[in-house]
């Protein structure tokens, strides 16, 4: 009997062990290797989360099987209002195929979501066994080598980034999006030791040089309100669920919104704003369309298939004067795509989620809440005004930077 005891507690320690040296090595693939090689291709993201995921899924699971052996499922759900939300929103989703114009992506998109759901808790359940200061100086190094070179790529100090030349493999606007979305976690392991501080500070200034000089609106969006956000969260910190109560309240009103600044259109036009003016033109375009179908929406990718049968035209207006009449090929706001994808149902069920998101907010320690808060806004910004609810590269983005946030909120509590 005694044997048999000892046997076990040298197979935990031993699996313990194997599972702290995977995860450090999926730590390398997903925030050394990963970033660097993302400058050449932005859609690598969900390759090596795959990978990453793949290195630590024998001893997390075996982990994970012996911790909650004696759970049921509805101990886990009351445990998890934020897993319940977010499982409904992908049955929805999942649902809306027998509906969608394009059914057999609308099936593959929901299996890449399932799947990047699974990495993330993987990933996440990893990245918190690792020593946090290990987790910080790899994580923070690689942010300041990637941005480093950014700024010269976008300077053209350098133009390796040209030998790739086509522009779907490799798109500096998304390293930058990404790159902004990385910063806040670290701000939770780097503490108040001054090596930290001033490492996380090289950090910052690196990123904003790179979001400044690059193309990208969003970036530049998420950036400067995420910041702004973070610092009023330091003087208001038991006000971080608000944050989600907004980004609800903001995904239900949408339309109303959309309608609403349409006028601003003509504004974006004069003061040369091309950009802006014809994503709200097609953005406008999408939500009469949506009148139609306002509580089902046209399923998983009904505005690709709207865009692939020219339904919504938007003026093209360059430098110089009126281009002509396009055709949008998606929705171009994370938000409207939703709305027209999914509907009024689709809507309710990811404010659901947001508020899901607030409500467990509200048991962290003022630090986790904020940089939570400040992580998931920068996340809602960048996609709020250009990506894709499908798009990979995004979705793998999201979970390998939600699996950081997620790890370092686990290893910040455990040092309280």
């Amino acid at each position: 009997m005694i044997g048999s005891v000892k046997n076990q507690l040298e197979t935990s320690e031993g699996l313990e062990k194997t599972a702290v040296r995977t995860a450090q090595i999926a730590a390398i693939i997903l925030f050394f290797i990963f970033p660097i090689l993302q400058v050449y291709s932005t859609r690598s993201a969900p390759l090596f989360l795959a990978i990453a995921a793949l290195v630590v899924i024998g001893p997390e699971i075996y982990l994970w099987r012996a911790k909650t052996a004696s759970e049921g499922v509805l101990d886990v759900i009351k445990r998890s209002p934020v897993l319940v939300s977010f499982w409904l929103l992908f049955f929805w989703i999942s649902v809306s195929v027998f509906w969608s114009p394009m059914p057999e992506k609308s099936v593959f998109s929901s299996f890449a979501i399932a799947c990047y759901a699974l990495c993330t808790w993987l990933i996440s359940r990893a990245l918190a066994r690792i020593n946090r200061d290990s987790l910080f100086w790899l994580i923070s190094i690689s942010t300041v080598v990637v941005s480093g070179f950014l700024v010269s790529e976008l300077s053209n100090v350098t133009r390796f980034h040209k030998i790739v030349g086509n522009q779907s493999l490799h798109d500096l606007n998304r390293n930058v999006v990404f790159l902004v979305i990385i910063l806040w976690p670290l701000f939770l392991l780097a503490e108040r030791q001054r090596p930290k501080i001033a490492m996380l500070s090289i950090a910052v200034i690196s990123i904003c040089i790179a979001v400044f000089l690059s193309a990208s609106g969003s970036a530049k969006l998420a950036l400067v309100v995420s910041a702004f956000l973070f610092l009023i969260l330091q003087f208001l910190p038991r006000t971080a669920s608000l944050v989600f109560v907004f980004l609800a309240a903001t995904i239900i009103l949408t339309p109303l919104a959309v309608k609403s600044l349409t006028f601003l259109t003509p504004t974006f036009q004069a003061q040369n704003w091309w950009s802006a003016a014809a994503r709200f033109s097609i953005w406008e375009g999408h939500m009469k369309l949506l009148k139609e179908r306002p509580v089902l929406g046209y399923g998983a990718f009904g505005d690709r298939d709207a865009g692939k049968k020219e339904k919504i035209p938007f003026t093209s207006i360059k430098k110089g004067g009126v281009v002509g009449t396009k055709f949008t090929t998606h929705a171009h706001s994370s938000l409207v795509q939703i709305w027209f994808n999914f509907g009024l149902i689709g809507a309710a069920l990811t404010s659901a989620f947001m508020l899901a998101i607030g409500w467990r907010v509200r048991s962290f320690d003022h630090r986790d809440a904020a940089a939570t808060a400040v992580t998931i806004s920068a996340i809602f910004l960048a996609a709020v005004a250009g990506a894709s609810v499908f798009q990979g590269w995004l979705l793998a983005s999201i979970a390998i930077i939600t699996s950081f946030l997620l790890a370092s909120i686990k290893l910040t509590s455990r040092h309280a």
